[in-house]
């Protein structure tokens, strides 16, 4: 069986843009949100999916494509109503998604009424329900990463800007990485076990690394060459 199902991260080959926005995904939550945007093979889900085996501490959440707006922002409790004749208020996935990574796979095709209040939501850090005349404001804390394949459709650019980060990747096209790539899954689906444990010291030494950015992150300084690097831009 394999360990967790998925790759460890630190094995993955090649994607290193997408690496490097992930881990600052899950070091500074604030940071906004990640899109990765790539073509199918482009190993984007795989990468989305060993970042919860890498952060289990954060929990990865993962937004189903046909999700309703009452299991997402939340729906009156009929069952405390009908049992107690009170009225109350059951928490959706947005809020108890709080402290979480939260996957979202081909959030191009999600539909607008669930996206774009998603979003807000990530932004604001509070999610409010309004169900049968109850109305209720609750607080959460979340980081969005999504993943899409542009051939299938993209996003409005107003939703595109509220997300931090957008990294657009494309399946590896070097032969010599290629061939490691191949050789990698290839070993990963015959021995998974030893392929976890041969990346074992690896990935605990990243999370250490992530574990330290994060008590130092609040310390940093943006100097006035990056801030205007990134006005340039």
């Amino acid at each position: 069986m394999r360990s967790g199902g998925v790759m460890p991260f630190s094995a993955i080959v090649g994607q290193e843009q997408a690496k490097a926005a992930l881990l600052l995904a899950v070091v500074n939550p604030a940071a906004g949100g990640i899109l990765l945007s790539g073509d199918k093979g482009s190993a984007k889900s795989t990468l989305v999916r060993s970042l919860g085996n890498l952060a289990p501490e954060l929990g990865l959440r993962t937004l189903p494509l046909h999700i309703t707006e009452d299991r997402l922002f939340g729906s009156l409790d009929w069952e405390t109503a009908l049992e107690t004749g009170k009225e109350r208020l059951h928490k959706g996935l947005l809020t108890e998604a709080d402290g979480c990574v939260l996957y979202v796979d081909e959030v191009n095709l999600l539909r607008s009424e669930v996206i774009g209040p998603l979003l807000d939501a990530a932004l604001s850090g509070c999610v409010r329900i309004e169900r049968e005349g109850l109305s209720q404001v609750s607080k959460t804390s979340f980081c969005v990463v999504g993943t899409m394949n542009p051939e299938e459709g993209t996003l409005p650019d107003a939703l595109l800007d509220r997300f931090g980060l957008m990294v657009s990747i494309s399946a590896e096209k070097e032969a010599p990485l290629r061939a490691q790539i191949v050789k990698q899954v290839l070993r990963w689906e015959r021995e998974p076990e030893q392929v976890a444990k041969t990346w074992e010291a690896e990935e605990r030494h990243l999370r250490d690394k992530i574990l330290q950015a994060r008590e130092c992150v609040c310390q940093v300084e943006v100097s006035a060459a990056m801030m205007e690097l990134a006005a340039a831009w």
